[in-house]
């Protein structure tokens, strides 16, 4: 196992992030100064990286293809190990698939109870700087979080500040990776993930490893490869323009595991929980509780039959030095 990685800034591309939620989070979220973040398999969106596994093990493949090549190029056994696996296309395409399937295997294989890190994401939106969203929010996300005398809210954060609250929280809590990831829509394999190329790139660097059967240090592929894998989107919610805050844990098998790298050093361990919701059973993480304030620099109220009583709600919760502005989107029931 790796020591934990270090992720980029979003905040020069995106500089809000937008959280929606309803009434009883958004009370809670102020309140105790803390996001929740849901276990990946139990998203709701979890399916759609299975169902692209097979694609993007091809898309692989066909990129390992000249450095295959280049392999059985050097002659004696390495002409023979690619013309035993059915020539260079067949054998580039078999890498693929291992790679993707170890990589799996090695990220999200383990059940839950068994996992050195789970991954937690926790869900934004970055709007298009048209003036209208940014002030009143995403009519699919007022549906999606309810309307009526509860309401609904959107909490805008300062990315930078934001990604410095991250920083605190893995200073304080021992995590295998934590990030911002853009959520890529996946529509063909003309347009792959971002972080795809780099998992392709730092891929080939360990083909020789596998096609001469020794075992591959997958360590430098991990990032690009969760990152990809908790950030592929179906292309219907492109509007969202999703942003999904990833965060590994180590659990209490993965820090003992870990206690063995070199300069390695035990931090506290942030411990998951259950919710049992109306459809499954959901874990979670919570996170920032003891950490700085939480960069907070404007709500939106929700379109809603009485949005009046929401607006007070909000004023009362954040105080009168962050700004609420009341969404100037039609409710629709």
């Amino acid at each position: 196992m790796q020591q934990p990685t270090k992720a980029p800034s979003h905040a020069d591309s995106h500089p809000r992030l937008y959280h929606y939620t309803g009434e009883h989070a958004f009370r809670s979220i102020v309140g105790t100064n803390t996001l929740w973040a849901t276990y990946f398999e139990d998203l709701n969106d979890a399916g759609e990286f299975k169902a692209l596994r097979t694609p993007l093990a091809e898309e692989l493949g066909d990129r390992f293809i000249s450095t295959v090549e280049a392999f059985a190029k050097r002659g004696g056994w390495q002409a023979e190990t690619v013309r035993s696996q059915g020539g260079v296309r067949p054998a580039a395409a078999g890498l693929g698939k291992i790679l993707m399937n170890n990589l799996y295997k090695a990220t999200f294989g383990a059940p839950f109870s068994e996992s050195l890190y789970p991954c937690f994401v926790s869900s934004f939106c970055s709007h298009k700087p048209d003036g209208y969203t940014e002030d009143n929010g995403l009519l699919s996300q007022w549906r999606g979080y309810g309307g009526g005398p509860d309401g609904s809210y959107c909490l805008v954060f300062d990315t930078r500040r934001f990604e410095a609250l991250m920083r605190e929280e893995q200073e304080a809590y021992q995590y295998f990776f934590m990030g911002l990831g853009v959520a890529h829509y996946f529509k063909d394999r003309k347009e792959m993930p971002p972080y795809f190329a780099e998992l392709a790139e730092r891929g080939k660097n360990i083909v020789e490893a596998i096609l001469s059967a020794s075992d591959p240090a997958l360590g430098a592929l991990f990032e690009p490869f969760v990152e990809g894998a908790t950030t592929i989107k179906h292309r219907g919610f492109e509007e969202e323009r999703e942003i999904r805050l990833i965060a590994m844990p180590l659990s209490q098998r993965g820090d003992e595991q870990m206690k063995s790298v070199p300069g390695y050093k035990s931090k506290f361990l942030r411990g998951s929980f259950t919710i049992d919701s109306k459809v499954k059973k959901k874990r979670h993480i919570s996170m920032f509780r003891e950490r700085s304030k939480l960069p907070i620099v404007r709500v939106i109220v929700g379109p809603a039959l009485d949005q009046r009583r929401n607006e007070k709600i909000a004023r009362k919760a954040v105080g009168n030095d962050i700004e609420v502005l009341l969404s100037k989107t039609p409710f629709i029931a």
